[in-house]
């Protein structure tokens, strides 16, 4: 399988190493491969960065098309167009979903419409890049942490336990990761990143994208879908229908 991805960051999709030219895969592709075990997988990254420079070069026409999408759909509309260019069989479109909760941030049910309406803006965006596609579209799947990849990588204390060794002492892992928030700025809060960084530094730790795979690779996929079932379950579900052809 042919899977072109893109995503935020150094530590969600990856990156490539400009020294060497390598993709340096994070862990949202640690749990690709995991959920699709059998299938053979050569992954390459799209840069976002570099988005309106390929679309012109490939000399799509999207003005008008374009500005009819909200929002991600603009960005997912190119990048679906050049992964329908590329003939890849499926394009993977990362974004978290932290912005624009605000005082909502721990409510389920404002996550949850907030996880639909940026999966409709990169669905939307989709749809227009294959409505232009003449020799057929590949698979497109939105892949959206409620609030960020760290919030799925909470879910498992195993994992962690797997990954580095039991410690004596550690804060109590989050029992709705997806839920969790707090000021960024501050150091003891719930925010997710700074929840992680605390319980990772427990396990003389740090944050990077080798240390994120190593919790991808160890964590129970049946705890995670539990406690992360607005965002990792429809993420998962959609790979296992591919696993299961």
């Amino acid at each position: 399988m042919r899977i072109m991805a893109t995503g935020e960051g150094h530590t969600d999709i990856g990156f490539r190493d400009y020294n060497t030219g390598e993709f340096l895969e994070g862990p949202v592709l640690t749990y690709i491969r995991r959920i699709l075990p059998s299938i053979e997988m050569d992954v390459f990254l799209w840069d976002r960065k570099t988005a309106d420079s390929q679309i012109r070069g490939k000399g799509f026409r999207i003005q008008g098309r374009k500005g009819k999408l909200a929002g991600h759909g603009k960005i997912a509309f190119i990048f679906k167009a050049m992964a329908n260019e590329e003939s890849v069989d499926l394009a993977c479109f990362y974004s978290d979903a932290d912005k624009g909760l605000g005082v909502d941030a721990r409510k389920e049910k404002a996550c949850e419409r907030r996880y639909k309406e940026l999966k409709d803006e990169i669905e939307n965006g989709f749809k227009a890049a294959d409505s232009l596609c003449q020799d057929g579209a590949c698979d497109g799947i939105a892949i959206i942490p409620v609030k960020m990849i760290e919030s799925w990588l909470l879910s498992d204390k195993g994992a962690f336990d797997k990954a580095f060794g039991k410690v004596k002492k550690c804060e109590k892992f989050p029992d709705k990761p997806e839920l969790e928030w707090g000021a960024k700025n501050d150091k003891n809060s719930n925010y997710p990143k700074n929840q992680l960084n605390r319980i990772l530094d427990a396990y003389g730790q740090q944050a990077s994208r080798e240390v994120f795979c190593q919790i991808a690779e160890e964590t129970d996929l049946n705890v995670i879908n539990k406690k992360c079932s607005i965002s990792f379950t429809p993420f998962y579900d959609y790979l296992e229908k591919l696993q299961n052809g």
